[in-house]
């Protein structure tokens, strides 16, 4: 038998070291009961969960010392979520919720901008450094000093680090410093054009930081492009492209002399949702669209398509499939389809859009609860309250809802799986699985018939 101070320990070792909860450890396990208070009624709680049409993937205590300081921030990215403490530690949790790895960047780092992650990196963008670790183990792989304060989080894209600078440029840096200057990068010609009139390969492309004007100032992280790098200013937007031929710059409104497009001015709301090489901007004006990078017979920046809305956008833009939805502030949401811009649906319902997960996207509400609207139609759903859940995390890397408490409790909840039956025998037919609420199990369905002083170097 435990005693009573073996008991403690247990209990103590689990909240300092990130003890995961699944499912199956709820039974039995004296280390879930300081927890249990926080998640029932909750969406945390697997049942209240499965209610509103969810699945529980894990849930972690974050290991800091949540008495004395509390959890900033979450970021979620493609296999990885990071939390940053106020203590300025990391804290990176995998899919399957293991913490793959705690560290800190120090305290002379000062304030620290939100993690970001890429494919090789996490990035951590203080006042004046680039802090770069290594993502699957958490060590610091190189830190940089950006020169100038900086604006907004730097993140990777492609072999590169773009961070934004209170100067009203970008400053590039490599993925890897010490990596052979051209094994990996090749030389963008400097005015934009071919690196070489045959398009032979270009020469190898040096491995120094590089300033870039960014035509204005940033408030938001530049997002990776497909080749490339996006970033916006207060009334522009700017792709930085890498071709076979080299580096593109492409704005819009265009530079140079007036002309419609110049004209047209965007006033940003919030950060823009790239997908593919399509691009999902909110106006503060009044307005969103989609533009596009290369579509065909349309080189560089072009919009596919505008709309007007019922009233000013505000940030909060999420995209699913082909569906856009944004916040219209205090007129509540408005859903447009992807390919043409036509309204689908209006709800008056007034929150931050957080999460998108299956077919519900889940708003927390004026009065501090969690709404769940339908996709499709724009319907309620249910609504949860968040109980201690209080930290909002907005997530646009995958689909799926989680919460976080300053304490450090982190929860990931997605919609559950679609299992598709396969009959190898078509003359046996075959029956879905039965229902949760104990109904007769319905036969399964049929199968169905078949700027021109500094570019980039």
């Amino acid at each position: 038998m435990w005693s009573a101070s073996n008991l403690l320990r247990r209990i103590g070792f689990a909240v300092a070291f990130g003890t995961v909860w699944s499912p199956a450890s709820w039974k039995g396990n004296a280390t879930t009961a300081p927890a249990q208070g926080c998640l029932c009624g909750t969406l945390a709680d697997e049942f209240r969960a499965a209610d509103a049409g969810l699945v529980r993937e894990w849930v972690v205590q974050v290991p800091f010392d949540s008495a004395a300081f509390r959890l900033d921030g979450v970021t979620v990215g493609d296999g990885l979520v990071v939390a940053q403490a106020g203590d300025g530690s990391l804290h990176a949790i995998r899919a399957d919720g293991t913490v793959a790895w705690s560290t800190s960047i120090g305290a002379a780092a000062g304030h620290a901008w939100p993690a970001t992650i890429g494919s090789r990196l996490v990035i951590v963008t203080s006042e004046s450094a680039v802090h770069a670790l290594d993502r699957d183990g958490g060590a610091l792989e190189w830190e940089r000093p950006t020169g100038a304060l900086t604006a907004a989080a730097a993140v990777q894209a492609d072999d590169w680090i773009y961070a934004p600078l209170q100067s009203d440029r970008l400053l590039r840096l490599p993925v890897n410093p010490l990596a052979r200057a051209g094994a990996e990068q090749r030389q963008p010609a400097t005015d934009g054009t071919a690196a070489t009139p045959d398009g032979s390969p270009s020469p190898a492309e040096s491995l120094a930081p590089l300033s870039i004007a960014a035509g204005g100032p940033i408030d938001q992280a530049p997002a990776p492009l497909p080749n490339g790098v996006l970033w916006t200013t207060s009334s522009s937007l700017v792709a930085l492209e890498r071709t076979p031929l080299g580096w593109f710059r492409h704005e819009l409104p265009e530079t140079g002399p007036p002309s419609q497009a110049s004209r047209e001015r965007l006033t940003l709301a919030g950060a823009p949702v790239v997908r593919g090489n399509s691009i999902f901007i909110a106006s503060a004006d009044a307005g969103i669209a989609r533009i596009d990078l290369n579509a065909p017979g349309k080189p560089g920046l072009r919009a596919a398509w505008t709309a007007a809305l019922p009233d000013r956008a505000a940030a909060g833009t999420l995209v699913s499939g082909s569906t856009v939805l944004v916040s219209i502030g205090p007129s509540g949401f408005v859903a447009l389809a992807a390919d043409d811009g036509r309204e689908l649906w209006r709800s008056d319902l007034v929150g931050t859009l957080v999460a998108i997960a299956g077919d519900r996207a889940w708003i927390l509400d004026q009065v501090g609860r969690l709404t769940a609207l339908d996709l499709a139609t724009g319907l309620r759903r249910g609504s949860a309250c968040v109980g201690c859940f209080t930290l909002p995390i907005v997530n646009t890397a995958s689909e799926r809802l989680l919460l976080a408490s300053p304490g450090g409790l982190v929860v990931s909840l997605a919609a559950p799986p679609v299992t598709t039956a396969t009959n190898p025998d078509a003359a046996a037919p075959t029956r879905a699985a039965a229902p949760v609420s104990g109904a007769e199990p319905e036969p399964a369905a049929e199968p169905a018939s078949e700027d021109p002083d500094t570019t980039p170097p």
